[in-house]
């Protein structure tokens, strides 16, 4: 369609409750950051990369810490989920708050999720690990 993935997912978050979007970047920063130079409730954190440079979510959110203050509520999203919609994001965050939660994970039943991250639930649908 002519548009970065995160523009998709920026925009579900512009459209739900979501305040403040920190991106965390990597690889191709400047194209990213040059990208959505015009957006103002986006706030882009470098990532260092590299050989010796841990990969993946986790180690984004790390990056972004000093950014977050304890009482926020956060929702991590990934840039490259774009079919994720403004509706699903507040509906998300309504559940969480108004559980009282101080986690909650949103997932999908894939066919096939080769390439994904996945949920280990026990026998109560409780998460039991992400793998």
């Amino acid at each position: 369609l002519g548009r970065p993935m995160l523009f998709y997912v920026l925009n579900s978050c512009k459209h739900s409750q979501v305040e403040k979007n920190l991106v965390v970047v990597g690889h191709n920063k400047e194209k990213v950051c040059k990208a959505f130079e015009d957006e103002k409730d986006v706030e882009f954190i470098e990532q260092p990369i590299g050989d010796n440079v841990p990969y993946g979510t986790g180690y984004a959110v790390m990056n972004a810490l000093d950014k977050i203050e304890d009482d926020y509520t956060v929702i991590i999203l990934n840039g490259d989920t774009p079919i994720i919609s403004n509706s699903t994001i507040s509906c998300f965050l309504r559940y969480h708050e108004e559980r009282n939660n101080d986690i909650t994970v949103l997932s999908a039943d894939m066919k096939d999720p080769t390439n994904y991250g996945r949920i280990v639930r026990d026998e109560n649908a409780n998460v039991v690990a992400i793998v």
